[in-house]
């Protein structure tokens, strides 16, 4: 579908969008700036070629990344980025992620951003070839729909449903999962609508009468809720309100992750007291808000007190409700819901997966992935990327983090047929759709139906094609592809009932008389396989609707989970970490905090804190350490909603 520039300039204008004034900037701050690079800016605005403008505004991006401190400082950058980068297409990215940080640092400029940004993408997304429309189309359509929301809250109901139908377009003519997203605000528009017009009326009611002192700071408590809203909460603050408000609204336009953890605890306990008597169109945006302060206050609090105890245990409790709410993942499917079971991670554990996390950035290659065998940095990346991309996810890092992001983007345009790699971008995409609706749902797609195509007869061997020989299946590779098969279709991809018969069928006829797994059909029992055969059990019977009750009763996997009993803990297994991650998704799916007489969890987690290095890296024997390290992180990451 092609949109005219004018039809372009026909929406903005309609929503008196185009406004690109600088923002005033103190004379100390202007003169630096001035100092560093007006003169390279005359110069490359003085020469027709625009591929030199694109090339400073992406220099000067790597500045503005870098500007933490001084915000004025850091819009005369973006504003100039902008400006260099709104030339060609070229410069469009640079353009885009300026704003895109301007919008995040400073919240009174976000609408103005959006704006922009939108302009550059609906000209990104009419030049897009047959590749790059998709993908171009989804992140057009996300900036639609803020857009949307910002206008239904500010009551202007003409733009909102305008930049609603102009969405609604580009997700039909991409065709991906995005148009559910579309559908699902389009169905609450009239009540957001609603909601908007109220809002606005009481805003005027302000207006005429400002000494309302009792309705202002009514509004300000209901606006300081939702994280959208946190602007005009602070456009409302006057000398004679409440202090705690003067206090708090302003540190509500701040990141959480800025915040020192005794100061996010106290934004917790004033946003739970908010949200005591917020309405419900607010509830959900505002419990989002609240997991971002305690999860912070987790992060950053080690000392393991009762005071952590206590938000660990209101965390999960809020994980509960926003599941209930459908705003995070969750009580789809019994096997894979982790929330319930309720582990806690403490300060050890946290600051273990940070330690983690930084070592496996320090070896991200320039295009995001990460090699196969670190002594062959030219190694196809394989599923070493995808399994510590998925990792990095799990454990907190948010997909619109610009390393991921780049990560993100070289996986989708990666091709492969590795068994493995294909399993773990099922979990990768999955995850990352949680976070943003529909991004990936086409991707998701596409390599879940390269696992069913391979099914043939319920096993999977390392590659995974049609005419696989089914002789050369093995249950590392069969674990992980009905995994993968799995956080396919809770992110709404259908799979076929008899993949999962199939499956089932496979660790049935494969499994030796004293109920362990071996690597292959025909070998001795040993502690992974049987691990990843008990729990891949549990989730085929899970997706063929059996109850949890009912699928733990099978004789299968009782056979199973009695030589686990026996061996969990024998010293005996040559791939110690893979299993302890095994070991925790079983823990799960059973819904249990023992196997046998030990707490898996504890168990687990103890001894990886015991084992890693000091630069955070862990590594058994002669196996891989940026993947074991991927292994650990998943395996602690469980006590943090992880899987």
């Amino acid at each position: 579908m092609k949109i005219s520039r004018w039809k372009i300039c026909m929406i903005v204008a309609a929503a008196g969008l185009i406004c690109f004034d600088r923002p005033a900037a103190g004379d100390a701050v202007r003169e630096t700036f001035d100092k560093r690079l007006t003169a390279d800016i005359k110069r490359v605005e003085q020469t027709p070629d625009t591929s030199d403008d694109a090339e400073l505004a992406a220099a000067m991006l790597i500045m503005a990344r870098g500007e933490t401190a001084n915000m004025q400082q850091l819009a005369l950058l973006c504003d100039s980025i902008y400006k260099l980068g709104a030339k060609s297409p070229e410069g469009y990215p640079a353009a885009i992620e300026a704003l895109e940080l301007l919008a995040d640092k400073i919240p009174e400029r976000r609408t103005k951003c959006l704006e922009k940004i939108l302009v550059l993408q609906m000209e990104l997304y009419n030049a897009a070839g047959r590749k790059d429309r998709v993908p171009v189309g989804e992140d057009t359509v996300h900036i639609l729909l803020k857009l949307s929301d910002i206008r239904t809250r500010s009551g202007d109901t003409f733009s909102a449903r305008l930049f609603l139908r102009q969405a609604r377009r580009i997700a039909k003519a991409i065709r991906t999962g995005i148009i559910a997203r579309v559908k699902e605000k389009e169905k609450t528009l009239p009540a957001r609508i609603r909601a908007g017009l109220k809002l606005q009326k009481q805003l005027a009611t302000l207006k005429a009468n400002p000494n309302n002192l009792e309705l202002r700071s009514k509004l300000i408590q209901r606006l300081a809720a939702r994280e959208e809203d946190f602007v005009i909460a602070k456009s409302l603050l006057t000398p004679d309100v409440d202090e705690q408000l003067q206090s708090y609204v302003p540190l509500a336009l701040r990141d959480p992750k800025s915040l020192p953890a005794d100061v996010a605890y106290e934004m917790a306990q004033w946003l739970r007291l908010l949200l005591s008597d917020a309405p419900s169109e607010t509830r959900a945006a505002g419990l989002m808000r609240l997991r971002q302060y305690l999860n912070v206050y987790l992060m950053k609090h080690t000392e393991n007190d009762t005071q952590r105890l206590e938000v660990a245990r209101e965390f999960h409790d809020i994980e509960l409700q926003l599941v209930k709410l459908g705003r995070l993942p969750g009580g789809k499917h019994w096997s894979l819901d982790v929330i319930t079971l309720g582990l806690i991670a403490d300060g050890k554990i946290n600051a273990s997966i940070e330690k983690a996390r930084k070592y496996l950035w320090s070896l991200q290659r320039h295009d995001g992935s990460w090699p196969t065998r670190l002594n062959d940095a030219d190694q196809p990346a394989k599923h070493a990327t995808a399994m510590i991309t998925y990792a990095l996810v799990q454990s907190g890092v948010h997909p619109s983090d610009k390393r991921l992001a780049r990560t993100l983007k070289t996986i989708a345009a990666t091709e492969t047929n590795d068994t493995l790699s294909l399993a773990l971008r099922c979990c990768l995409w999955n995850a990352v759709n949680q976070q943003q609706p529909g991004k990936y749902a086409t991707e998701l797609r596409a390599d879940a139906l390269k696992l069913v195509r391979a099914n043939v007869d319920g096993g999977f061997g390392a590659t995974c094609t049609p005419d696989s020989d089914a002789r050369y299946s093995n249950a590392r590779c069969t674990q992980y592809a009905i995994l993968g098969a799995a956080m396919a279709s809770q992110g709404g991809v259908e799979i076929p009932r008899r993949f999962w018969v199939r499956s089932m069928n496979w660790w049935r006829n494969s499994q030796n008389p004293n109920g362990g797994w071996g690597r292959t059909p025909v070998g001795r029992s040993r502690h992974n396989p049987t691990a990843g055969g008990a729990v891949s059990m549990l989730i085929c019977l899970d997706q063929l609707n059996r109850s949890r009750q009912n699928a733990m009763s099978h004789d299968s996997l009782q056979n199973a989970l009695e030589w686990l009993d026996k061996h969990l803990d024998d010293g005996k297994n040559r791939d110690p970490i893979n299993y302890l991650y095994t070991v925790s998704r079983l823990g799960v799916a059973c819904d249990t905090k023992k196997i046998g007489k030990i707490n898996w969890f504890k168990w687990a987690s103890n001894d990886l804190l015991k084992h890693q290095k000091s630069n955070g890296a862990w590594k058994p024997r002669k196996k891989s350490e940026h993947i074991s390290t991927a292994l650990g992180i998943l395996t602690l990451s469980t006590a943090r909603g992880g899987r």
